[in-house]
């Protein structure tokens, strides 16, 4: 974790890339346009913050990761065994949303997948043994920035935008 902070793709405060709420409001946002009916109370939610106080600051909660690292290489070794690697994944599906560590074929997509890309899979009735994939980056700075700026020129060109607009060109 202390490699991916100084690379810059994580949140200020470790706790909030890994307790998945994150994960957990992007799958919503995912289950919701497919047309289901959920909220976020009803995701399954795998959190992996060790036990520290709310108030702990970066270097405390990153010390207490470290708690954490013989649980988690013990569950890595046993996916490798079978062939297999471990990911933070989201699962939608009509029965449900689950986010959490998952045991993934190391060969399939989500197994090949490397620094701080994010992946989409869709299995649907077409995309069957061969899912969908749509793969990029999801952290960093830059993407970070242009995530920003889209969402500025989209609110800008909202209509009843008029007064935002009229402000901005007078900053």
């Amino acid at each position: 974790m202390r490699r991916a902070k100084e690379l810059g793709y994580t949140e200020p405060d470790p706790r909030d890339d890994l307790n998945g709420l994150d994960v957990a409001r992007k799958a919503l946002i995912l289950a919701r346009t497919m047309g289901l009916d959920v909220e976020l109370d009803q995701v399954e939610v795998e959190s992996l913050v060790p036990p520290t106080p709310p108030e702990a600051d970066t270097e405390t909660v990153l010390d207490a990761l470290t708690a954490l690292d013989a649980p988690m290489a013990g569950r890595l070794h046993q996916a490798e065994v079978r062939g297999n690697t471990l990911r933070y994944v989201a699962t939608v599906t009509p029965d449900g949303l689950r986010v959490g560590l998952t045991e993934v074929p190391r060969h399939s997509p989500l197994g090949q997948l490397r620094g701080p890309d994010n992946l989409l899979l869709f299995e649907t009735q077409r995309y069957t043994p061969h899912p969908l994939v749509i793969q990029g980056p999801g952290a960093g700075a830059t993407v970070t920035a242009s995530a920003l700026l889209a969402d500025l020129v989209e609110l800008v060109r909202r209509p009843g935008s008029q007064d935002l607009t009229q402000r901005s060109k007078r900053i």
